[in-house]
């Protein structure tokens, strides 16, 4: 199947070439993003209104960069109305042009207008980053996108900066992190998202995008990013994939707050998907003289299965994004699942002895350790808050757990959740930590993370506001 694939590739993009020297195409130029294993090839091509960039290949590494160029043929079908469907667009969607007439922005200029048309200003490279600077045709407002590889997990990170030299200020309706449109004939794209909520987190859903028809994740929950949606999706391209098979894209946003994602399938197979965060309480305004930097999207690509992707983006936290991601944790084990919140300390205590007779190395006591009289933490609609060890439960109180986890060699720590708002009394805000500080005091401890409906690990860059 690659050998036909190669063979049909290498005499279309003959054919293609041969058009476009008929036809007195522009001269292009080949831009490119690499890490370890893959490529995005992006195509520089000058046109009567100014200079475009266009994404042609994101995937594998190929040798044959002009054969890929030609291969994604610029024009398509005549449409029922005259004009030409082009079959490649822009990187950053401008609105109302081309495919991307969703667009990765929509914005009021101080003028009044709320066309967008970008140019490329300059291209440069930051280090190994490569940065597009547009600019729009009319107006002093320019769009910054960063392509960042990081080669040793075979991502790239890219972002937006949107810069207002206007002389007034610029109201953006939508502001994306990306807009791009995946240039690979497919005649199948499948769409791969989590969803759910407390106690039904990471609910698989896999769709296929159906042609003409767009697809939107959302999330409107403020800091719960994951809330119903979570931020992150896995493209199969050209039919289903499994763990060890297919051709897939990955991408997360790395923001907490609320997002949208849409993926929007042409007429001609290509897939236009444009996220970032999202603009629920009105329109962003962003005054003369400022820029606003939006969150990182990672994007990965795997011919080897959605486990590839998985393994990439894994690599790709523990060596750039997590504190200390390359340190070794200890194996744990917790009680959730073998007593939720009904349990008394003997019970514990011989959860520890299993876990160590297998190597558990570290051991966390879950929900259900707090609360006292009427609040006691035996159903989870109370108790939280009210953060006093319940004797009943545990006679001998976190430092007895403590000290048993000590005899057996394990490492220890206990579950506390964010309080919503039920507190017993005032000092409870603050008594978790002070019977932590009364109950430790001579004994180590280690306080684990609390247990989230939302995510494993949380992937934050704020918005940042400066002059430009």
């Amino acid at each position: 199947m690659k050998q036909y694939s190669t063979t049909f590739a290498t005499k279309f993009a003959a054919f293609a070439v041969a058009i476009f020297l008929a036809g007195g195409a522009f001269a292009a130029e080949p831009v490119k993003v690499e890490t370890e294993n893959t490529m995005m090839l992006f195509e520089r091509e000058q046109s009567g209104a100014g200079e475009r960039l266009y994404l042609r290949h994101f995937g594998p590494k190929i040798a044959d960069e002009a054969g890929a160029l030609a291969l994604a043929v610029k024009r398509g079908p005549i449409s029922s109305l005259g004009t030409d469907n082009p079959l490649a667009y822009s990187v950053f969607g401008e609105s109302g042009r081309g495919l991307n007439r969703f667009g990765g922005l929509k914005v009021t200029h101080d003028d009044g207008t709320v066309t967008l048309d970008l140019i490329v200003e300059k291209i440069e490279r930051d280090g190994g980053a490569l940065k597009v600077r547009w600019r729009d045709a009319v107006h002093d407002f320019r769009v910054i996108q960063t392509f960042r590889p990081r080669a040793d997990a075979d991502v790239v990170e890219t972002w937006v900066e949107l810069v207002n030299g206007e002389k007034g200020a610029v109201r953006i309706s939508r502001m994306s992190s990306f807009s791009l449109v995946f240039p690979m004939l497919a005649n199948d794209w499948r769409l791969m998202s989590l969803t759910g909520e407390w106690a039904s987190e990471g609910e698989v859903v896999d769709k296929p995008i159906e042609r003409g028809r767009r697809i939107v994740l959302d999330s409107r929950s403020g800091v719960r990013d994951a809330w119903l949606n979570n931020p992150a999706f896995m493209l199969s391209i050209g039919g289903p994939s499994t763990e060890t098979d297919g051709r897939v894209i990955g991408c997360a946003l790395c923001w907490s707050g609320a997002w949208e994602m849409s993926f929007r399938r042409s007429e001609v197979d290509l897939l236009e998907v444009v996220g970032g965060p999202a603009n629920v309480a009105g329109d962003y305004v962003l005054d003369s003289g400022k820029s606003i930097t939006l969150p990182v999207a990672a994007l990965t690509y795997s011919e080897n299965g959605k486990g590839q992707v998985s393994r990439n983006f894994h690599r790709w936290a523990r060596r750039h994004w997590m504190p200390n991601g390359a340190k070794e944790r200890p194996t744990l084990l917790n009680n959730w699942e073998g007593t939720g919140l009904l349990f008394v300390e003997n019970e514990i205590v011989t959860i520890m002895d299993g876990a160590k007779s297998v190597g558990v190395e570290m051991f966390v006591l879950d929900d259900g350790w707090f609360g006292l009289g009427e609040r006691v933490r035996n159903t989870d609609d109370r108790g939280l808050g009210d953060w006093y060890v319940n004797k009943e439960k545990l006679p001998n109180g976190l430092a007895g757990l403590a000290a048993e986890a000590k005899k057996r060699g394990l490492k220890f720590g206990f579950w506390r959740s964010i309080p919503t708002g039920r507190f017993r009394r005032k000092a409870a805000r603050c008594a978790a930590d002070a019977a932590a500080r009364r109950s430790f005091s001579t004994s180590p401890i280690r306080q684990c993370a609390t247990r989230s409906g939302a995510s494993l690990m949380r992937l934050i860059l704020p918005f940042q506001t400066s002059r430009s």
